[in-house]
């Protein structure tokens, strides 16, 4: 299923540096002067670090920058299973952490850490009493001089929450229409090559390998597959374009193949391939880069390996607004889905399609130095020619952060 977290970033965390940002930072430590450098202004800008930063010896750089954030809210959810005729509502208790660490080495790698997750317990639904969401991330960069950049990736993610199985067909998905609880465990190891061309242009291949074992009714499979992407930069309102392109196999470990009816064909094993091609923009909308906008395109097209009948094509639109001033920050996002699966037929025979859409309205406000109010609002929306995928939902909650 298709997510805000997936088509935008990872979970909420502290911003890490860009290589090119690292480079400029820390051949100006030492020299105060270096200030005027537009460059070097911007990357003290954008990491948000005082000018007196560049006054540090190069010695010192090698030092862990860390950041901890520990959050508790309560809130309500009107339709926690997802339901299409039985919607169980329920206040809810939300607690959640973000960890992070990041570090520059003396010879200019960077090490950077992540640990993130939220952990929802429900007071009055009692077919799902929980959901939990956390991530895990070690990354690894490097430079090798000539614009070549090498990083590595090691992702681990845990999951025990509903999802939206009529979505998630090719990625793991119970092979059926209706919302259900996943639980299991994500595996993912990335290596990464970049090459600057120029100061304005990257060009990057990434070669992913994964694992996601679930519990049942959700399929358990590896996933391998390459990706290439490309970017622009512009100084112009600072922004940033990026076109991408990956395949993926996806390999079950026991799963049937389906003939055209739906029927199990005995004796056979899923494959998937998926062809993603996506392109996002991210952009500064103002000079004192209180604005920010992001706008990502996605198309997906999966094909088995038998009939054709977890065969599915999705196309994709997801927008991130953000305001940020004065201790504020207002965020507002938005996520449309469209899945066609020409040969799945619903019970009038025609074939089955899928709207899915999900809106979030997000408010911040820090609270001094470490601590800091929230408040959301999110509404989700599905409709299809088939009854068992329609629903909706909305949940709302507010709470506080203690970051230190």
């Amino acid at each position: 299923m298709a997510t805000l977290a997936g088509m935008f970033c990872c979970p909420a965390r502290a911003d890490e540096p860009s290589a090119q940002e690292v480079d400029v930072l820390k051949n100006a430590l030492g020299n105060p002067a270096a200030e005027s450098d537009p460059a070097v202004a911007k990357a003290l800008k954008d990491l948000n670090l005082p000018a007196d930063f560049l006054t540090v010896p190069k010695a010192s750089v090698s030092g862990w920058d860390e950041v901890f954030s520990l959050r508790t809210g309560a809130g309500y959810k009107d339709n926690v299973a997802l339901s299409s005729f039985h919607p169980e509502a329920s206040p809810y208790l939300l607690t959640g952490l973000d960890a992070s660490a990041y570090r520059i080495m003396d010879n200019g790698s960077q090490l950077f850490f992540m640990l993130s997750g939220d952990d929802t317990r429900y007071f009055s639904s009692p077919g799902f009493d929980h959901e939990d969401l956390w991530q895990g991330v070690a990354r690894w960069k490097t430079s090798f001089g000539s614009g070549w950049k090498p990083q590595m990736t090691l992702q681990y993610t845990y999951q025990d929450m509903v999802l939206d199985a009529g979505t998630a067909v090719g990625n793991g998905g119970a092979f059926s229409s209706a919302p259900t609880r996943a639980q299991g465990h994500l595996f993912r190891f990335a290596p990464e090559l970049r090459r600057d061309l120029g100061s304005n242009y990257w060009a990057a291949v990434e070669f992913m390998a994964g694992r996601r074992m679930y519990a049942a009714p959700f399929h358990s499979y590896w996933e391998f597959g390459p990706r290439l992407s490309v970017g622009v930069k512009s100084e112009n309102f600072p922004s940033e374009l990026i076109l991408g392109y990956g395949v993926s196999q996806v390999l079950y470990d026991s799963e049937n193949l389906f003939d055209r009816q739906g029927n199990r064909v005995p004796g056979t094993v899923a494959q998937v391939w998926a062809n993603i091609v996506d392109l996002q923009l991210k952009q500064y909308l103002d000079h004192a880069r209180h604005w920010s906008l992001s706008t990502k395109l996605r198309y997906e097209h999966d094909t088995d390996n038998g009939s054709g009948f977890l065969d599915y094509s999705s196309y994709g639109l997801a927008e991130e607004l953000t305001f940020k001033a004065k201790g504020w920050t207002l965020r507002a996002q938005g996520l449309y889905y469209f899945y066609d699966f020409p040969f799945e037929p619903t019970v009038n025979s025609s074939s089955r399609y899928l709207h899915s859409l999900t809106a979030i309205f997000r408010c911040e406000k820090m609270l001094g130095k470490h601590w800091k109010i929230f408040a959301e609002y999110q509404k989700d929306l599905s409709y299809s020619n088939d009854a068992t995928d329609q629903y909706q939902a909305n949940n709302v909650n507010a709470g506080i952060e203690l970051e230190f």
